[in-house]
């Protein structure tokens, strides 16, 4: 197939962008179609958990009132974190994703499995890119798979401030979504912190 030989204006839709630009070759045409079932396989299970949720909140609407105010926002959790005189005796998790929506539902799974097991926890989620002055307010930060190979990079600036960090899949994000308890889990043993993870009552 042609590399791209002809510099389209930036508007261009994507798809047509690639067939044009490589001179409407009939690999392109393959090419475009094969990238969009690949984002298509890739955003699809995202799609069906926020689907699942809206629809719990439709059914629900007490549910997703409480629900948005459990979980603080990254200018509260940052105060909180800076006026609080024990700071080590809770943990901060900041989720990050490419646009800041997938990593919002992480972070409202682990303050309601928190909140739950009555755990000293705050979760927030973020863009990525937007990130650098709040990593010193977080004991974890979780990359979520879309930014997930920005791991290495990442690293380097977590290590240097002796934060965790973690890289996960698609199929595990999903499911750390779905199960509070799960995700705190996760959480911990990302930390190496032995938590027990019962309900108040159980305990």
């Amino acid at each position: 197939m042609n590399s791209l030989t002809y510099q389209l204006p930036w508007t261009t839709p994507g798809p047509l962008g690639l067939v044009m630009s490589t001179g409407f070759v009939p690999l392109s045409f393959l090419l475009a179609i094969l990238l969009l079932v690949i984002d298509w396989c890739i955003y699809y299970p995202f799609f069906r958990v926020y689907d699942n949720q809206i629809l719990e909140q439709e059914l629900h609407p007490e549910l997703a009132t409480e629900e948005e105010n459990e979980g603080p926002s990254l200018n509260e959790l940052m105060d909180q974190q800076a006026a609080s005189e024990e700071k080590d005796e809770e943990t901060n998790v900041l989720v990050l994703c490419a646009g800041g929506g997938t990593s919002r539902q992480l972070a409202n799974s682990l303050n309601r499995g928190a909140k739950e097991y009555g755990i000293k926890l705050s979760a927030a989620g973020a863009q990525y890119g937007a990130h650098d002055d709040m990593l010193p307010n977080f004991d974890l930060v979780v990359l979520a798979p879309q930014v997930a190979t920005n791991y290495a990079d990442l690293k380097k600036d977590t290590d240097k401030l002796g934060i965790g960090l973690e890289k996960t899949d698609g199929e595990q994000y999903i499911s750390l979504i779905q199960d509070p308890e799960g995700a705190l889990k996760f959480v911990f043993q990302a930390l190496n912190k032995d938590t027990d993870i019962k309900k108040p009552e159980d305990k």
